[in-house]
């Protein structure tokens, strides 16, 4: 049997190929990127469930690489109006720099999975025993022809895969942004808070979550709005204007003051805008080929689930796809009802997922503009 094709090296790739590796199927994982980990503002809230997956595919420093949640608060006015107790159900922390370098430190040293990277595909056919795929090289202009049993786009928002398969992305392409920033400083709280209309001058709300070794997350909504773009648009990307070096800073310090008193002491470690899209795809397979994680969906509003969606994906994904592989199923359809139930799953909890997102939204309090201090 050829190996299985995932094209993609983040977080979800990663842990689809460790998945598939520990029921002895053997993947090719192709990426656009150097592999590089750089350090940097996005994280993701993992449940128990996504803790034990990446505890299962060998990446056990999951929960101590990550900070656990006790609480979460929400302060109006200087005032608690509303207090979540998450004693009885462990919520972690995870900075997604850290993730991605222990999913790639996993990796080392299992032959099951080759790493590909500098690799761009650009071309993609499928019959009746296998999937080929045409890859670019990005620093060489080489090209190469890669054979597999199955293929999965693990390849991000703006996905080479869905494309080539010519799936629709439909949705809405601004439901929300924020601008983002990990800061190293001793806050006098516990848990995570969310504050609204603070009596300072400034952000009329901003959340702090903690992460590992005393570093926190901060966030603040901006106004609504985005540049003019008729593509799908990165959710990772950062957007020049919006948060410039003293934009940041001057938030940064109005928020650490308004929260202490005084300005305390403090790293600014980095910093970004997010733009949260709502965006499902129409279908998460083709054949042998399938969607997983931003390629099939996006729902960043809201609590930092889209990744924690992913590697869901790549759980359910991962045992039907090395059921199917083993017993070398044949057909168009390779595996049958077994693999059309990755879809029916996953498309239907993100599905619902969106539904309560699009739900919540109207609660939160429009902002009007982005003021100075």
């Amino acid at each position: 049997m050829d190996p299985v094709i995932v094209v993609g090296a983040g977080p979800v790739g990663l842990a689809l190929a460790l998945a598939l590796a520990r029921h002895e199927v053997p993947t090719i994982v192709l990426d656009e990127g150097s592999g590089l980990c750089p350090e940097g503002p996005r994280s993701l809230v993992l449940g128990a469930d996504t803790a034990a997956f990446l505890t299962r595919i060998g990446y056990p420093r999951a929960v101590s690489d990550s900070a656990l949640w006790d609480s979460f608060a929400v302060w109006r006015r200087r005032q608690e109006v509303l207090r979540i107790d998450l004693t009885d159900s462990p919520t972690f922390h995870l900075p997604q720099h850290r993730l991605q370098r222990g999913l790639r430190d996993a990796l080392t040293g299992t032959p099951l999975i080759k790493l590909v990277p500098l690799n761009r595909a650009v071309e993609l056919e499928q019959d009746r025993d296998g999937v080929s795929v045409r890859t670019v090289g990005t620093q060489d202009g080489s090209t190469t022809w890669w054979r597999g049993s199955h293929l999965v786009g693990c390849d991000g928002a703006r996905s080479a895969v869905r494309k080539l398969l010519k799936i629709r992305f439909p949705g809405r392409p601004a439901v929300d942004r924020n601008a983002i920033a990990t800061v190293r400083v001793d806050l006098p709280f516990d848990g995570a808070r969310l504050h609204r209309e603070p009596p300072w001058r400034g952000d009329r709300e901003a959340s702090a979550r903690p992460l590992p070794d005393g570093v926190w997350r901060l966030d603040w909504r901006l106004p609504p709005g985005r540049p003019a773009a008729t593509e799908t648009v990165d959710p990772h990307a950062t957007w020049p204007g919006i948060v410039t070096g003293d934009t940041l800073l001057t938030r940064v310090t109005s928020t650490l003051t308004g929260w202490c008193g005084e300005l305390p002491r403090f790293e600014l470690l980095a910093a970004a805008d997010h733009t949260a899209q709502q965006r499902l795809a129409a279908r998460f397979r083709v054949g042998r080929c399938f969607l997983a994680g931003d390629a099939a969906h996006l729902h960043g509003a809201l609590g930092m689930q889209n990744l924690s969606d992913g590697l869901r994906d790549a759980d359910n994904l991962a045992w039907r796809l090395a059921l199917a592989w083993h017993l070398h199923s044949g057909g168009p359809q390779p595996g049958g009802s077994l693999l059309d139930g990755y879809e029916a799953e996953r498309r239907g909890a993100v599905g619902a997922r969106l539904r309560a997102v699009d739900q919540s939204m109207p609660l939160l309090r429009p902002l009007r503009g982005w003021q100075q201090t």
